[in-house]
């Protein structure tokens, strides 16, 4: 298919979006455009703080656990109480976190509080995506994922030029627009659900079981006929009926279970854009580290704005552990070779590389969580099954940090190749696995 034609066929896709999920998105960019600690958080402590790479990854790593533990605290707030209720209230504990952190005077102050804001912080991704399932239906739900993954990086694309430039200036306004912009974000995405009300609570507002949403508001069906190709797994109406609970389905369906394990390998390589790769910079480049890095950060989302309608088309008519295949060997090449250069230019040609094998797999896991997750656990799917994968991302700090410090952040990056092939091995296995439904039942 020609660009000009996949240009079409991207804006003409993103028509059949409810408006609730265009101002979804506009909150997801708001508070992407102040992401400024998650973008920081490693020079802050290296370069701010004087830690070394083995302390820094270990307060990460805190992070990244306190952020998965949010994750799945989101899931379960967002299944049992309002979504909207839910997101406000801790996403305004994210802000205040961060807000006191930049009173901070030593370490021993900072960290709690980064801690705690990253748990906070946790209900983002679920509390948006809960919502955006609830909104659109399977016919929609891609290119709504689509839209909303695109918003944040429209965001993404000034906020490390901002933060680097606050973070030049004073390091504390790093802290004070992250806490503003999240709060920013609730309040929009409270005033979407008071507007259109979720079809969750839907029933309660009515005052009766029975309420019947309108077109934009109906829920997606209870669990989809899966017939698109991204929603590749198992089409047993026996799957579909079950009320497993979720670790346990994960464990019971071999597609599932290396699904995830592939999703764990290859964010623990794609961690590395977050920790090793700002390391990098400082070496490279000193005092210009921070800004160069800020760079390298604008241009991933830059090649995001520009490529996520043209990868999201060609890619729809891939499985979802196909496309992830795809993804892992991107990030195997885009993250392995950046210590085989010295110059900047190579470096953001790697970013390229790597952020098409980011957009794979942004559009293609969600989707595939959304239409297997029976409806009464959507939440705790959308929640459970990025934990589950985030495992590599807290563990990449933990793990690479040491190994930074005693051998030299050269040996991280081979090491980040040869990881990314075994995440490519891991999602060929679930294809073949997810090819014989009936190895891929709960029972």
């Amino acid at each position: 298919m020609f660009p000009g034609k996949i240009l079409l066929h991207t804006i003409e896709s993103y028509r059949c979006v409810p408006p609730q999920i265009y101002l979804l998105a506009a909150a997801r960019a708001i508070n992407s455009l102040g992401s400024f600690v998650i973008l920081l958080v490693t020079i802050i402590l290296s370069d701010a703080f004087g830690l070394g790479e083995a302390a820094a990854g270990r307060i990460i790593f805190a992070c990244a656990v306190a952020h998965a533990l949010g994750t799945l605290t989101a899931g379960s707030m967002l299944d049992r109480i309002p979504r909207h209720h839910a997101f406000v209230l801790m996403m305004s504990g994210h802000a205040l976190a961060f807000a006191a952190a930049a009173f901070a005077p030593s370490i021993h102050l900072l960290a709690p509080l980064l801690v705690a804001g990253f748990f906070c912080g946790g209900m983002l991704r679920p509390g948006v995506a809960s919502m955006a399932v609830d909104y659109t239906d399977e016919s929609n739900r891609l290119p709504a994922f689509s839209l909303i993954y695109l918003a944040h990086n429209m965001g993404m694309i000034a906020a490390p030029l901002f933060a680097g430039t606050l973070y030049g200036r004073r390091a504390e306004w790093v802290f004070w627009g992250d806490a503003v912009s999240t709060l920013l974000c609730a309040a929009l995405v409270f005033a979407v659900a008071r507007r259109w009300a979720l079809p969750q609570f839907r029933s309660r507002i009515a005052g009766s079981e029975s309420a019947a949403p309108t077109a934009s508001q109906a829920d997606a069906p209870s669990i989809p006929q899966v017939a698109a190709p991204e929603a590749t797994q198992v089409a047993d109406p026996g799957h579909r009926r079950s009320s497993a609970p979720v670790l346990l389905l994960i464990l019971s369906v071999p597609s599932l279970l290396y699904f995830s394990l592939g999703n764990i390998v290859i964010n623990l390589v794609y961690s590395q854009h977050m920790f090793a790769l700002p390391l990098r910079m400082l070496e490279l480049f000193g005092t210009e580290g921070p800004f160069r890095y800020s760079l390298l950060l604008t241009a991933n989302a830059v090649t995001v704005i520009a490529l996520t309608g043209f990868v999201t088309v060609w890619s729809r008519s891939l499985k979802a552990e196909t496309a992830m295949m795809i993804a892992g060997a991107l990030f195997g090449v885009g993250l392995g070779l950046v210590g085989a250069f010295t110059g900047f230019t190579p470096q953001i040609a790697l970013v390229v590389v790597w952020t098409v094998g980011e957009i794979l797999t942004v559009t293609h896991t969600g989707v595939f969580v959304a239409n297997q997750a029976p409806p009464e656990q959507r939440a705790r799917f959308l929640a459970t099954m990025p934990t589950i994968w985030g495992l590599g991302t807290a563990l990449g700090p933990f793990v690479f940090g040491p190994i930074a410090e005693g051998f030299g952040l050269g040996v991280v990056w081979p090491i980040l190749a040869v990881a990314a092939l075994l995440g490519v091995l891991l999602f060929g296995y679930a294809r073949r696995r997810a090819a014989s439904p009936a190895r891929n039942l709960v029972r």
